[in-house]
């Protein structure tokens, strides 16, 4: 069931969306609705909410402050999730660049077109899903601890990878490894080092014939990180999750 969130300074309209919402869709629960820019950053904060609909002009703060609120939060949940309804063109353009909206819409809009919106992001997300248990799975399969930072950092590598298909996994340190450094307040080598630690333990807890197979070597070696990451990219694209 997807929690929704409305924010809209116009209750009627609020309430109209929201009927129409329930009506035609079972899997939508309209989890709350706010008025203002402060009651909407509460329930944020406080909730696990699927998809925001967000209007730009508020009387308080604005939503642009509450999408630059959620970027300085890195609340990755949010991540391709918020569908800005506005009728200030001005506005939408000084926030389109954000990873964390997922379409922009202008009023008057269409209720149809916001289901339809809805429906994409709840098909993407269950996407999303599989794709985490599949890099589990794998990390797994190669005996790499999930106690270790550097395990959760290299899960993290490969999901960002394929979240964003134009990043270079022939350079980590310079393409993938700071967007992990920024989310986890640390540096670049910080990250790099954890991840060589973990797959170094890796390399002697795997069995030597899981090596040999999953990577197709001659004889058992230690996999250098960025092959381990291609790797099960390969394998998560070739299962047509």
């Amino acid at each position: 069931m997807l929690k929704i969130l409305v924010v809209d300074d116009d209750p009627i309209q609020c309430k109209l969306l929201i009927n129409y919402l329930s009506k035609t869709s079972e899997n939508i629960k309209i989890h709350n609705m706010a008025f203002t820019g402060k009651e909407a950053l509460k329930i944020i904060e406080k909730n696990e909410i699927n998809i925001i609909l967000l209007d730009l002009k508020l009387p308080d703060i604005s939503g642009i402050d509450i999408i630059r609120y959620i970027e300085i939060k890195k609340l990755e949940r949010y991540y391709n999730s918020i569908i800005v309804i506005s009728g200030e063109k001005e506005l939408v353009s000084k926030i389109n660049d954000s990873s964390y909206i997922y379409a922009s819409l202008y009023k008057p809009t269409n209720y149809g077109q916001i289901q339809t919106l809805i429906s994409d992001i709840e098909r993407e997300k269950n996407i999303k899903d599989k794709v985490k248990n599949k890099i589990k799975i794998e990390l797994d399969e190669l005996y790499y601890n999930p106690s270790y930072n550097g395990t959760k950092y290299i899960f993290e590598a490969i999901y960002e990878s394929y979240l964003r298909k134009n990043l270079d996994c022939n350079n980590l340190k310079d393409s993938i490894y700071p967007i992990l450094a920024i989310k986890h307040n640390t540096n670049v080598n910080n990250i790099h080092s954890n991840i060589k630690q973990a797959t170094r333990s890796m390399f002697y807890d795997c069995p030597e014939n899981i090596l040999k197979d999953y990577f197709n070597f001659d004889e058992a070696k230690k996999p250098k990180e960025k092959l381990v990451i291609t790797t099960i990219l390969n394998k998560i694209e070739r299962s047509n999750l």
